[in-house]
């Protein structure tokens, strides 16, 4: 049997004659690039085997696989004391996600004394004196946290991320055991490994005996979904303010432990492009304090030194801006860290020709990544002193609650939706944010919510308090605040940038308020809370029982409350017969709102009480047993005002040209957080496809025009779409696949374009007046029975002279130039609908699109945007877009043959943490079989 070293040497001799084969890679050794080599100097401990013998091929060759960079990173922590390797959570797939801690043998051996100290600093409430905070500074490493490839197909950094492990662990110079002694450095590899291995499958598929440098060739682009996103293509750089997903939540537990004063994320952008990075332009967001920007020069200085070195190209403060805290270095800056960002142009692992006519290598790609995270690196240590003290100040700044504050104390009144309010404020405890419940009510007054200053109230037992005087203050705030403003500098540009018809500045959504997103009922005090409180650390698991446990009728549940959809999705997916109250009863002394859930004993199995438990349990949801059928107010339990549901067979739309983003976070709730089956449909089989499997189609948005989408159905696909809603299908869709099901020529939706219905506009204004007088009832008993007004009428306005077709139609095409980027917008919600059920009167909705829509009846407007005085929430809102978007559409409902179509102006499940329009959504699916469409089923 061969040795270890003997078969390393068979692999790299074969590798060698493979490089030496592809013009491409020709003239490599086995850790350079054509620009240079990786490891310029011989000083490297030769006990530590280098990434290039573990791969079996040149690093930078190729991109390595998960397996492959987990391998080698473990045998690189066996192999040295300057090296531990971490877990820090696992993927969708079951990959483990890991981090690399690189330090000096001396920092490695007191390691735990630096993590206290790091915890010190983090906190100044724990310091005693400025002295003590001195000598931390004087003794502590500064902490730097290095993120690679979050994107899944961005994969250069990965292979950087070895490089720099390697240089760090195996090098002997003065240089690199300087940063060791300097820093306690923390490599991320592989942020998103189920992504990598997707695209890496993409890539592999296509790869071409001679290589492709034609950046349009499958080879570099993949296919449909790519590889961006995680395993339910989720854009993990944008999950960092609501950690939804593991890879996240592991992550920010990671920075919570150790405190980094530098936060780096690497990427890959367009392969015509060169390379950015920070700083980044504006809008800057106002809670990121100003020395970020000192900050970012200086990194920025020497890492356009290191790239002057070898006369690469670079830019900075071009098409990032700083104002989205979503983002993963983003995120860090307002916990007091120094975020940074790198956008290298991407291969796609292989070699592309740039418009010059040079090759663009994929081992460059690898060797840029490199050189900035030594440069970075190198900065960091250099001040690193500097850094701690900003640090600390940071965080001091943050409890003196002075600077950029936006009042005391924010609370959140737990007696509302409490599923979704557990969910709140587990994500604030999540981010290290210290939240209190108040252990006695109390009435305050100085209080603001979202609509400005409200009158004093009194709150429970059991409020939830944030102090905004603690260490994460500007966390907290850019958070929670309801509504952040831009300077008049920024919005200066923008609107020069979209009257010019460039299209909008902004590079990403313009509002994320956390309160308005979950729907809750929040406050923000003006002055000190003095309340009894405690810390929560954690969530209690919600008491819930079932009260008269064996009833002679059946059992109900109020469907207020979220955990009541997660209850109803179990029962429906459990097989038991379940009733859906369409109207408010009070029956047995208990009452219950619209959308209750009705278990006869009589129609379901002797299992009931015990299945009801689990689902209690499991939700924190109560479940009351019901003697009689006999309302005291309302309907009686036995009548046709309790529905029997259908069990939701779900079908979702996938494939080319739909948003795969999406997409994903659909199939994301429907699989993994309601725990339906769900078939996934290739959007090109619309017309070879049995529809009649299935009783609930759901259509994501879609990228392009609706010509694209209509093209991929085809006209079979689109009769057979159409017959299966006759026959009692729901279809629901949103964003631009709305816009397919509203085109007159699909003819699925008799909603309309507001753009291609301006001749009809006086029609649609009837209608909406008799809406909403049909909605707000007044009745003057004086006037009925009298014929006496009770109030005297303001003179109407003479009819002022209406434009005409063009002259709409020109106004109309203006007014979209300012569509909404991504505010938050105001809903009147219509809750006689079944769509509303367990919504209140207004809901908090997010919109990005060019799309405004125009219902009228026969269509149920189930949420309609308020008038353009009451409109906007959060974020910038045009005067243009206001009135263009106000009194329009946003869900709507309407039958067609047997079935009906069910349509969303925009995505109401954006990035899995807008609860209150996904709400909308969950009824529709777990309802809108039963209550909507009369789907033909065997009892």
């Amino acid at each position: 049997m061969k040795s270890l070293s003997a078969v390393i040497g068979s692999v790299i001799a074969i590798a060698t004659i493979l490089i030496a084969a592809n013009p491409v890679l020709a003239g490599l050794d086995p850790a350079s690039s054509p620009s240079g080599p990786y490891f310029p100097t011989d000083r490297y401990n030769p006990e530590i085997p280098r990434p290039s013998d573990y791969l079996g091929f040149p690093l930078g060759s190729k991109p390595a696989g998960y397996a492959q960079v987990a391998g080698y990173l473990k045998l690189l922590a066996e192999s040295s004391e300057k090296a531990q390797l971490y877990e820090y959570g696992e993927t969708y797939e079951g990959y483990t996600l890991y981090y690399v801690l690189a330090t000096s043998e001396k920092n490695m051996s007191r390691i735990s004394s630096i993590k206290k100290g790091h915890e010190l600093i983090s906190d100044p409430r724990k310091l005693k004196s400025k002295g003590e905070a001195d000598k931390l500074f004087d003794d502590l490493p500064a902490v730097v946290w290095v993120g690679y490839s979050i994107h899944g197909d961005e994969l250069s950094s990965t292979d950087a991320a070895l490089a720099v492990a390697y240089q760090l662990v195996a090098g002997t110079d003065e240089s690199t055991e300087n940063l060791l002694e300097s820093l306690v450095i923390l490599i991320d590899p592989l942020q998103n490994p189920d992504g990598r291995e997707r695209f890496l499958a993409q890539i592999k598929q296509f790869s071409s005996n001679i290589p492709s440098y034609d950046v349009q060739s499958m080879q570099h682009t993949g296919v449909w979904p790519w590889g961006r996103g995680n395993h339910y293509l989720i854009d993990l750089n944008r999950d960092m303010i609501t950690a939804v997903h593991p890879e996240t939540r592991g992550k920010i537990a990671v920075c919570l432990e150790w405190h980094p004063q530098v936060m780096i994320d690497s990427h890959e952008m367009g392969p015509l492009d060169s390379y950015l990075f920070s700083p980044g332009r504006d809008p800057f967001n106002p809670y990121m304090l100003k020395n970020i920007r000192e900050w970012w020069d200086i990194f920025a200085a020497d890492q356009a030194k290191a790239f002057d070195n070898y006369g690469w190209r670079y830019y900075t403060r071009a098409w990032s801006d700083e104002w989205y805290p979503g983002y993963t270095s983003e995120w860090g800056i307002f916990l007091g860290m120094i975020g940074i960002l790198y956008e290298q142009a991407g291969v796609s692992g292989l070699a592309a020709k740039q418009k010059t006519g040079a090759i663009l290598t994929y081992s460059e790609s690898v060797h840029h990544h490199l050189v900035s995270s030594m440069a970075n690196l190198e900065t960091a240590a250099e001040r690193r002193q500097q850094l701690l003290k900003d640090y600390f100040d940071h965080r001091r700044q943050a409890v003196e609650n002075k600077e950029n504050s936006i009042g005391a104390s924010f609370i959140i009144d737990p007696s509302q939706n409490r599923f979704r309010v557990d969910r709140l404020i587990e994500t604030m405890i999540l981010q290290g944010i210290e939240v209190r419940r108040a252990e006695s009510g109390f009435e305050i007054g100085g209080l603001y919510n979202e609509h400005g200053k409200v009158s004093a109230r009194r709150f429970p037992a059991g409020t939830y308090i944030i102090d905004f005087s603690q260490p994460s203050r500007y966390l907290i705030q850019v958070l929670l605040d309801y509504d952040i403003h831009m300077t008049n500098e920024t919005l200066f540009k923008e609107r020069r940038y979209l009257e010019k018809g460039w299209g909008s500045r902004m590079y990403e959504v313009m509002a994320w308020s956390l309160p308005l997103a979950f729907g809750l009922d929040s406050y923000v005090t003006d002055g000190k809370l003095k309340v009894n409180s405690s810390p929560v650390t954690e969530i209690e698991r919600r008491s819930a029982k079932i009260t008269n446990e064996n009833p002679l009728f059946g059992y109900m549940v109020e469907y207020s409350d979220d955990g009541a959809t997660y209850l109803l999705a179990d029962a429906l997916d459990g097989k038991l017969k379940t009733r859906i109250a369409t109207r408010p009863v009070t029956v047995d002394g208990y009452s219950f709102g619209p959308g209750s859930i009705l278990f006869t004993v009589k129609e379901n199995p002797d299992s009931l009480a015990e299945m009801l438990q689990e689902y209690s349990e499991k939700y924190g949801v109560d479940v009351i047993g019901i003697n009689t059928a006999l309302a005291s107010e309302g309907p009686d339990l036995g009548g046709s005002r309790f529905r029997l549901l259908i069990e939701p067979k779900v079908a979702i739309l996938a494939g080319q040209p739909i948003d795969f983003s999406d997409y994903g976070s659909l199939w994301h709730m429907i699989d993994y957080e309601l725990g339906l089956r769900l078939a996934l449909i290739d959007v090109s089989r619309m017309g070879r496809v049995d529809l009649s499997k299935y009783n609930v189609l759901i259509m994501p948005s879609i990228w392009g025009d609706v010509g694209m989408l209509k093209s991929v159905i085809g006209e079979g696909g689109i009769a057979n779409l159409k017959g299966w809603v006759e026959d009692g299908g729901t279809l629901i869709a949103m964003d631009q696949a709305a816009v397919f099901c509203a085109d007159t020529t699909v003819g699925l939706s008799q909603v309309r374009l507001k753009r291609q219905a301006l001749e009809k506009l006086d029609e649609y204004d009837y209608a909406l007046l008799c809406e909403q007088s049909a909605n707000k009832i007044v009745i003057d008993s004086l006037q009925i029975w009298h014929g006496i007004e009770s109030g005297k009428k303001e003179a109407e306005e003479e009819d002022k002279k209406k434009p005409g077709k063009e002259e709409l139609k020109r106004i109309d095409e203006f007014a979209r130039k300012f569509s909404p980027q991504g505010p938050i917008l105001s809903c009147a919600i219509d809750t006689t609908q079944w769509l509303s059920f367990g919504l209140g009167e207004s809901l908090p909705v997010m919109v990005y699109t060019q799309n405004a829509y125009l219902s009228k009846p026969p269509i149920q407007t189930v949420a309609r945007f308020r008038d353009e005085k009451n409109i906007r929430l959060s974020g910038l809102v045009w005067p243009e877009a206001r009135q263009r978007w106000g009194n329009t559409a946003y869900c709507t409902r309407e039958g067609k043959g047997k079935g009906q179509v069910i349509l969303f102006a925009s995505h109401p499940n954006l990035r899995s943490f807008f609860h209150g329009s996904k709400r909308l959504l969950v009824n529709a699916l777990l309802l809108g079989p039963g209550l909507g469409a009369r789907w033909s089923v065997p009892y």
